[in-house]
């Protein structure tokens, strides 16, 4: 009984890689879809939306080796929550995260 429960629980959990050495791959046109349908601005439509997300997606592919690994995963796991995913959030993510890390290192 206790092996069949551990089988579900271990199910249950989400599939996730334990090493992020490769961006993610997010469906960001429902994200995008959303944003323009939601109308939050007159210049952010559907394809502005998809430039932008296009654009982080490039600089993470650049310099996604050069964020902490913990961070990747964790960003990658609260960019993609929810069902709508974004680059722009990942990359702001990891940003922060790491300007956050070098602001804990410089002696005061």
């Amino acid at each position: 009984m206790k092996l069949v429960l551990a089988a579900i629980a271990v199910s249950a959990l989400p599939l996730v890689s334990p090493v992020n050495d490769k961006v993610p791959v997010f469906n960001v046109a429902v994200s995008c879809r959303a944003a323009a349908s939601a109308g939050l601005s007159v210049s952010e439509s559907y394809q502005s939306c998809m430039n932008d997300e296009r654009s982080a997606r490039e600089e993470l592919v650049r310099d996604w080796a050069a964020f902490a690994a913990g961070d990747r995963g964790r960003c990658t796991t609260e960019s993609s929550g929810g069902g709508l995913p974004s680059y722009v959030e990942l990359l702001v993510c990891l940003q922060m995260s790491r300007d956050a890390a070098r602001m804990r290192r410089v002696p005061q």
